[in-house]
């Protein structure tokens, strides 16, 4: 299996202290079937909770996109987090 922060019935919630701290390795076995390692078999929801969104290089630029592109929603505060799962 992989490394997973938080663990609900609905979702699958990652915990991270800014973009740069995000590895794309773990996203694509959350996100893509086709990955060995996947590991979201439940098709659970992904968020991420990123404390800091700052993009300091093209790096985090890519990464952001990544994971929009793969439709995790990213949060930045406590309340958008509650608001995302209390739904």
């Amino acid at each position: 299996m992989g490394d997973v922060d938080i663990l609900t019935d609905l979702y699958i919630i990652e915990v991270k202290k800014s973009i740069g701290a995000v590895d794309t390795k773990q996203l694509d076995k959350l996100t893509n079937p086709a990955n060995p390692d996947y590991f979201n078999f439940d098709g659970k929801n992904i968020v991420y909770y990123i404390e800091d969104t700052t993009i300091k290089n093209p790096f985090n630029e890519k990464t952001l996109q990544a994971l929009e592109e793969a439709g995790v929603t990213v949060v930045n505060t406590l309340d958008d987090l509650k608001g995302v799962i209390s739904h």
